[in-house]
């Protein structure tokens, strides 16, 4: 037993390593699709330094991933599947987009404004894989990337705007998409139950 052990052990430390690479350098290249992400990781090494940051989450067909008006702690990027984003108004599901490999979403999550998602999320049909990121690791992905949170501010208030377009309500439908732009700058959309 003591044979195996000593001569397994610095093989599998080995092949360890070499997966962990080999999911870094994956993730790298899937992140690298992630608009706000993409001029920040040209650098090999700091690409490598901001996919540490995340971790693989895997969801069956309709499994939920994001509760709509539940915390905003989490950002992720498809890697596999399509993922549907929803808001529900006056008791109706309304489909606001589907997100297939390379897109992101609850960028709330690593906003500092952050505090709800609006937003409800659920993988497809064939399910979804996503690279996670947890609120708790903003902090190191900013040191990591500096740029980031400009780039991040403005592709919240598009994808907020996008949201407020979405809720079907009259006085936002007739806005342009420049007018939706400055008021998500403003304002972060809330839903109550009726009454």
């Amino acid at each position: 037993t003591k044979f195996l052990r000593n001569t397994w052990r610095p093989w599998m430390k080995q092949a360890s390593r070499a997966i962990d690479a080999a999911n870094a350098r994956r993730k790298a290249t899937f992140l690298k699709n992630v608009p706000f992400l993409l001029s920040s990781l040209s650098d090999p090494r700091l690409a490598s330094r901001v996919a540490s940051l995340f971790h693989y989450e895997a969801y069956g067909p309709d499994d939920e991933i994001v509760a709509e008006g539940g915390p905003a702690d989490v950002f992720f990027v498809v890697c596999a599947g399509t993922v549907a984003a929803f808001v529900t108004v006056n008791g109706v599901e309304i489909e606001l987009s589907e997100l297939g490999v390379g897109a992101c979403f609850c960028e709330a999550a690593i906003n500092k404004h952050a505090a709800k998602n609006t937003t409800g999320l659920r993988a497809l049909e064939g399910g979804a894989t996503v690279l996670a990121l947890d609120r708790r690791d903003r902090g190191a992905l900013l040191r990591a990337a500096p740029g980031v949170a400009a780039e991040l501010e403005a592709v919240t208030r598009h994808r907020t705007a996008g949201t407020l377009r979405g809720m079907g309500v009259p006085f936002l439908a007739s806005l342009a998409d420049e007018s939706l732009e400055r008021l998500a700058a403003i304002g972060h959309p809330r839903q109550y139950g009726l009454g």
